[in-house]
């Protein structure tokens, strides 16, 4: 489990601001918004980069430091720590929305608020309900197969994710994701809720993967850290 202190905005902002360690224009981050608000993002980053961001901003540990108590090199550390910021930094400049009613107004637009379900396996899209694909008995139906990977890809940036998810490739999934990104774009000329919309869905596009975690066997078996192990 991770831990994140309740501080006072403007000193996590001072903190966040703090460079000279890192040596990274990455390191200068800078904060939007409450510290709720940054705890929410912190919850779609790797837990173990969150004690990374916690012990290094928060705590003012140093890289060596770190190492030492996670077991692992310094340049583990400045890695990953690297790769923190940077997520971090996608998230807080990453226009808010709600995701629900996005949810429902691409249901609305893409799908003319028809319900329909798309078979992974065979691949078929049916706008009729059924417990069960018509062609090949498949129980696990997808809802809305354009919202869905929409949707997907805007909360994981991983086009390889959502590929396996529903049962397509790579390819076909970024072509229906430009196809309707293009879509939400004309209808974003005069609709300024789709116009947050557009502007969110291309910076995902134009940042794929930056979400995902690559699982290091390192990294894998140290555990998560306790307020105990960093403290003293």
């Amino acid at each position: 489990m991770s831990f994140v202190q309740s501080t006072d905005p403007v000193e996590l902002a001072r903190r966040f601001s703090k460079s000279g360690r890192l040596s990274i224009s990455a390191e200068k981050i800078r904060f939007k918004g409450s510290l709720s608000q940054i705890k929410d993002l912190l919850l779609r980053i790797p837990p173990r980069e969150v004690d990374l961001i916690y012990m290094y901003f928060i705590l003012g540990k140093g890289q060596k430091q770190m190492a030492r108590i996670l077991g692992v090199t310094q340049g583990a550390i400045s890695l990953r720590l690297r790769k923190a910021i940077k997520r971090l930094q996608f998230l807080i400049n990453l226009p808010k929305v709600d995701v629900d009613e996005m949810r429902k107004d691409l249901i609305c637009f893409l799908n003319g608020n028809e319900v329909k379900y798309w078979c992974p396996k065979c691949h078929k899209e049916f706008e009729n309900s059924f417990s069960l694909c018509p062609n090949c008995s498949e129980e696990n139906l997808i809802e809305n197969i354009e919202v869905t990977i929409m949707l997907r890809i805007f909360e994981t940036s991983c086009q390889s994710v959502v590929a396996r998810e529903v049962g397509l490739s790579q390819c076909g999934v970024r072509h229906r994701f430009l196809r309707n990104l293009k879509k939400i774009q004309e209808k974003s000329k005069d609709d300024p809720k789709f116009k947050i919309y557009y502007t969110s869905l291309k910076m995902v596009s134009d940042n794929l993967n930056i979400l995902r975690e690559v699982e290091v066997p390192r990294w894998k078996k140290q555990r998560n850290i306790a307020l105990s192990d960093i403290v003293v």
